[in-house]
C-alpha cells in the first residue's frame, strides 16, 4: 500500500512510500497504524491523550472514535524508487595519468 503524505510526515518518510500492514496484529503504543474513520484513511502514530486512544500526525491529535478500523499496523517500509526524484550525481572530473618521470 502506497501512502502520502500523512503517513510520511508521520515518520519523516518522503510521500509514496511504500508500506505493508500487518492487520491482524494489535497495536501498541508508538506503533504507526492506518485507521479508517468515516471512510477516511488516517494514519498516525498511536498514543494516549486523557486516556483515550489517539493518533499523532503531521496535523495533531487526532482521537480514535469507537467506529473506527484499525486497517493496520505498519511492518516494513519500502523506500521510495522513483527516478525523477533521485537526487542528482555531481559528474567527478577525470584525473589525468600520473607522467612517468624519465
Amino acid at each position: 500500500m502506497a501512502l502520502g503524505g500523512e503517513l510520511a510526515r508521520a515518520r519523516g518518510w518522503p510521500a509514496g512510500t511504500e508500506v505493508l500492514l500487518d492487520p491482524a496484529r494489535r497495536p501498541q503504543w508508538a506503533d504507526v497504524v492506518v485507521v479508517r474513520e468515516r471512510g477516511a484513511l488516517v494514519a498516525g502514530v498511536v498514543g494516549r491523550q486523557f486516556g483515550r486512544p489517539v493518533l499523532r500526525n503531521d496535523r495533531g491529535v487526532i482521537w480514535i472514535g469507537l467506529g473506527a478500523e484499525v486497517v493496520g499496523v505498519v511492518e516494513v517500509v519500502a523506500p521510495v524508487l522513483d527516478v525523477a526524484r533521485r537526487p542528482e550525481v555531481p559528474e567527478v572530473p577525470e584525473v589525468p595519468e600520473a607522467t612517468a618521470q624519465r
